[in-house]
């Protein structure tokens, strides 16, 4: 009997213990079709998440100009009247990218005490059978030569050169744009071929040019709507490049050749060409005609670049350069040889201009230091030295050819911030300068040196 009741007990407790894991092994398969349907959600969600990429960086520096109300390329801006000393955030740029594999959204802007500027917005399709041509339409960088699109925080100087910042000032243009390039896979992918029909007038109505002072209230007719395409011309860009790498990987050289075609639409009938004048003086002669207002004032483009990259027991060395040469038609103030931003009103100067930057940066063998020399000129009339530019004749210092050699030291304090002090010596052409000049006085070398000391965070 004591037997009995012992095992009745035992039967008893084991069934009161079990009974909720019975109950519970009933209402499993529910639970598991909720959780399978929440870790596919966060698979998708995680997918989603990969495809979207946030990158940005901040420039902040402080300037020393050689003297107040310094005209610079250096910095975004002149200094203002009373000022030789000045912090600034030359950068504040937020970057978004979804990848799509074969659609691309991209959309960047910058934002620093001036404000908040879109800088590119475009959508990159890329064709999904070779793989191999990519469409791009929107606000990008002109697919002109190496320094145009090199991107701020790699370059190891603070600005692009003077030559770059002139005829494509603020880089960006509005256009469709056509890319030929082989997957990564194929022996053709060192080859890439690049076709773009662009506004021409870049995008922002104020052009933040170091040495811009052109009053578009004055001297120009600002469109209403539509950005700042203020005519019927379209521009178009091409441009072929190559880039291989040596078997040992040492070595890595590419280059490329590129092309501009447009112009704009001219609101005056005064067109300024370069002219043997007689006593034999270089100048300029006037068309006066009426008929001159709304022609194309044409503008070509011809440039060459190379880059070398070499890995030696000193450190990497690169070594970068690049040549354009061409015609630019331009106004007759101050340094402004740029294409106008909306409709000019005032006369049109066409000049041959060339220009040209090299680089030399060594990294000190595998340290975080690194040294750079950049020399660069811009000469916006070729046929024009500086003792015949006088202020007569419709010369103005706007001809001046400036050279600038540029030295910088560069410390990579971690993966995400680098500290940079650059000096900037720039040399102009003497002039002689007439009476009649209402220009600044050119018959010397300005002072016009600076120095600029940086922190990039870069994530």
């Amino acid at each position: 009997m004591k037997q009995r009741i012992i095992t009745v007990s035992i039967s008893t407790f084991v069934f009161l213990f079990f009974l909720p894991q019975v109950k519970a092994q009933q209402t499993v398969p529910a639970n598991i079709d909720s959780v399978a349907k929440d870790v596919k959600e966060m698979k998708a969600e995680m997918k989603a998440a990969k495809k979207l990429k946030l990158s940005g960086w901040i420039h902040a520096q402080f300037q020393v100009a050689d003297q107040r109300g310094n005209e610079t390329y250096a910095g975004g801006s002149n200094f203002n009247a009373n000022v030789d000393k000045r912090f600034s955030v030359r950068r504040g740029r937020l970057k978004v990218i979804y990848d799509n594999k074969l659609s691309l959204y991209n959309i960047q802007i910058d934002i620093s005490e001036r404000g908040v500027q879109l800088r590119e917005m475009f959508v990159k399709l890329t064709d999904p059978w070779l793989k191999s041509f990519y469409f791009t339409v929107g606000m990008f960088n002109r697919p002109f030569g190496y320094e145009i699109s090199y991107s701020s925080n790699l370059r190891e100087s603070p600005e692009r050169a003077r030559m770059s910042q002139t005829i494509f000032f603020n880089e960006r243009d509005m256009g469709a744009w056509l890319t030929y390039q082989a997957p990564v896979t194929s022996a053709m992918h060192f080859l890439k071929l690049d076709a773009a029909i662009v506004s021409g007038t870049g995008i922002t109505n104020v052009n933040n040019m170091g040495a811009a002072i052109f009053d578009p209230n004055k001297n120009t007719q600002n469109n209403t709507s539509g950005g700042n395409d203020f005519d019927f011309q379209k521009d178009f860009i091409g441009r072929i490049s190559v880039e291989k790498e040596s078997k040992s990987k040492k070595l890595t050289i590419s280059g490329g050749l590129s092309y501009y075609d447009g112009g704009y639409r001219m609101g005056n009938k005064q067109v300024w060409t370069p002219a043997v004048l007689p006593g034999d003086v270089n100048g300029f002669e006037v068309d006066s005609s009426e008929n001159n207002i709304g022609k194309i004032a044409r503008r070509k483009h011809y440039g060459a670049d190379l880059q070398l990259k070499i890995e030696s027991p000193l450190g990497t060395t690169t070594l970068r350069g690049e040549y354009i040469f061409g015609q630019m038609p331009g106004l007759g103030y101050r340094t402004y040889s740029a294409t106008p931003y909306s409709q000019p009103l005032t006369p049109v100067y066409f000049r041959d201009f060339d220009g040209a930057y090299f680089y030399f940066v060594q990294r000190i063998v595998k340290s975080k230091h690194q040294v750079v020399v950049k020399y660069d000129w811009y000469d916006p009339n070729k046929k024009l030295k500086g003792k015949e530019i006088t202020g007569l004749n419709g010369t103005t210092s706007t001809d001046i050819r400036f050279d600038t050699w540029g030295f910088g030291y560069l410390y990579d304090w971690d993966e995400n911030v680098k500290l940079s002090v650059y000096y900037d010596m720039v040399k102009n052409e003497s002039t002689l300068i007439s009476s009649t000049d209402k220009l600044k006085d050119f018959s010397k070398d300005i002072r016009d040196n600076i120095i600029t000391m940086r922190v990039q965070y870069k994530f």
